[in-house]
């Protein structure tokens, strides 16, 4: 395994790599985005998930008509996508 490592990583110098201002700026925006993130779950912990998510115990998937809408939808494509596994026979081995 030494000989496979020594081939392939440099012995001098180290791993070299070039410096990018685009993924510079990519790497910001997931950081901020990260941290985007973690602020609305600690806010959500606070005030309460009922109230940030706006789901209680009559309405579990909350108070939006759309969200009910997606959750019914992504239903169905989990039903349809099980029913086409199911149908197709199983290889021969």
């Amino acid at each position: 395994m030494e000989n496979i490592l020594a081939k392939v990583l440099p012995q001098e110098g180290g791993l070299e790599g070039t410096t990018s201002g685009a993924y510079n700026a990519v790497i910001g925006l997931f950081g901020l985005l990260t941290l985007i993130g973690i602020a609305f779950g600690i806010h959500a912990l606070y005030i309460g998930h009922d109230h940030a998510y706006g789901c209680t115990r009559e309405i579990p998937w909350g108070h939006s008509r759309q969200a009910k809408e997606i959750a019914v939808q992504l239903y169905e494509i989990l039903q349809y996508v099980t029913r086409v596994c199911r149908s197709r026979p199983a290889p021969a081995s």
